[in-house]
């Protein structure tokens, strides 16, 4: 009988009711001395009978609890279960590579959630189970970037169905566990040194610009381009009225730019470093695609709704690429998205209404350096000046020469340590003081009186562009670690708003 101390700990938490299931990971049958790898072999190939034998033997064995408990604890009525693990140290497959021939085995498969269709019960014993916990469902949101371990099984037909279907048969995986690839910045847990790692970090004077030059180092400049995606992953916190309304604090920025700049590579990296990224084309992308679609389940064919690049990208970043090219009648899809952040749907008899609490970051090329006033994105950062083109042509040949990038004096933070201050400078929730708003006042009706003297018609201000003012000062006194905003963080705000209108 297989006792180890993990598993004996495991059945005295089931006892106490402190959780709901046994989580048996393979790696501790692989380190149990008196186990073959035979064994292993056929629990792994014929997982489902061997989950009845452990689930007999536990049963067997599960202690007292230690623990009282008053007579009316629901608990008491609610079901044990046992869910294998697969092993950490196999790379899991792609879900095209699970073939017929890993029928009945447990398996680990990595995507992308896409679709989550409502719980459909199969009764094959009636017993009474807890319906409070929710241990087995609402793990998974569409989006989710997560690892599956679990047994691959085939439907079976019954009647004329399986008369029509022969040998052929759809198949499922039964899941027996479930992790996250990245959570979001609210779950994030900092790891080991990474603490310690975060608070140095911040008590560097030039942790601005660093934070900015380690987005992409191998790209030569543009550092306010950097500066400004910077900011788009921190944003600014929500405020919530007093009569409920909500004012977002995300930010969207759109770049438009000339062909060469590597703006994909930008796109990519800046995906890579937020917790959830979607990237989308715009002249593949429809009104439908960006945010939901109706279509029916194969399975339970009834009417569900699956979300868009906006909806799958919630909590994160969407970023689309050739924005320009985007018909005119898909663009006003996203109008909702990027104020409210929601997706109202009212199709095939569903009408609700989707999160898509995204951060909208729109790529487009640059026509005669002139966009449409009526662009909904708050912040258009322009390309480097010509005067740079000799630096950027010494850096090219420099990373010719050398096959790497030049030195920036200090060492890019990699992604993960990244992520982790961003999601650290996140939870702060900065205010503006009293002494800054009529400073603020004064700056925002200067550029008002300045555009009026100078009669630019590709230049105007309105009040979305002093929220934006007030969104990037935040965002920066989040990456200072400060609860207060600065008269600098507002400068710096003022600064990048002027830059963006340069190469208007």
């Amino acid at each position: 009988m297989l006792v180890s101390s993990t598993i004996a700990s495991k059945k005295q938490d089931v006892a106490n009711h402190k959780n709901k299931a046994i989580q048996i990971d393979l790696e501790d049958l692989f380190n149990y001395k008196d186990l073959d790898e035979d064994f292993l072999r056929r629990v792994t190939e014929n997982t489902r009978r061997y989950i009845g034998i452990f689930a007999e033997a536990i049963d067997e064995l599960i202690p007292e609890p230690t623990d009282a408990f008053p007579d009316d604890d629901h608990d008491i009525l609610m079901t044990q279960s046992e869910v294998y693990s697969a092993s950490s140290k196999g790379q899991p497959f792609t879900i095209r590579e699970v073939k017929a021939s890993y029928i009945g085995q447990l398996v680990k498969i990595s995507g992308i959630v896409t679709r989550c269709s409502d719980v459909k019960p199969l009764m094959q014993v009636a017993v009474y189970t807890c319906e409070e916990c929710g241990f087995e469902i609402y793990q998974v949101a569409p989006s989710d970037v997560v690892e599956l371990s679990g047994i691959f099984l085939p439907i079976p037909y019954t009647g004329f169905r399986a008369m029509r279907a022969g040998l052929v048969a759809e198949t499922y995986l039964e899941a027996m566990s479930v992790s996250h690839f990245k959570k979001n910045y609210e779950e994030y847990e900092l790891k080991g040194d990474e603490e310690e790692q975060i608070v140095r970090l911040a008590e560097d004077g030039d942790i601005y610009n660093k934070l900015a030059q380690s987005l992409v180092p191998g790209i030569f400049g543009p550092e306010d381009i950097k500066k400004a995606l910077l900011l788009l992953l921190v944003g600014a916190p929500h405020q919530k009225l007093k009569d409920e309304m909500t004012i977002r604090g995300d930010l969207h920025i759109c770049l438009m730019v000339d062909p060469g700049v590597a703006k994909s590579q930008l796109l990519e990296h800046i995906i890579n470093v937020a917790p959830r990224g979607v990237y989308s084309k715009g002249k593949g992308s429809s009104g439908v695609g960006l945010t939901a679609a109706a279509q029916k389940d194969p399975v339970t064919n009834e009417m569900v709704l699956e979300g868009g690049a906006l909806v799958l990208a919630d909590l994160g970043i969407c970023a689309i690429d050739e924005f320009d090219k985007m018909d005119d009648s898909d663009r006003p899809a996203i109008h909702e998205v990027m104020e409210q952040q929601t997706v109202s749907i009212a199709k095939a008899g569903i009408t609700t209404s989707l999160n898509a609490r995204t951060l909208l970051l729109q790529i487009q090329l640059g026509t005669n350096n002139t966009y449409s006033l009526q662009t909904r994105a708050y912040t258009v950062i322009p390309i480097p000046s010509p005067q740079r083109q000799s630096e950027l042509a010494r850096h090219v040949v420099y990373v010719h020469q050398n096959k790497e990038s030049p030195a920036l004096g200090f060492t890019p933070l990699d992604p993960s340590v990244l992520r982790a201050y961003i999601s650290a400078a996140r939870k702060l929730c900065p205010c503006i003081p009293k002494d800054l708003e009529e400073y603020i006042a004064t700056a925002y009706s200067g550029i008002q009186q300045d555009e009026a003297k100078s009669n630019t018609p590709h230049s105007y201000t309105t009040v979305r562009t002093l929220l934006s003012i007030l969104r990037k000062s935040a965002a920066l006194a989040r990456l200072r670690f400060s609860d207060t905003v600065a008269q600098s963080d507002v400068d710096e705000a003022l600064r990048l708003m002027q830059m963006s209108k340069f190469s208007l």
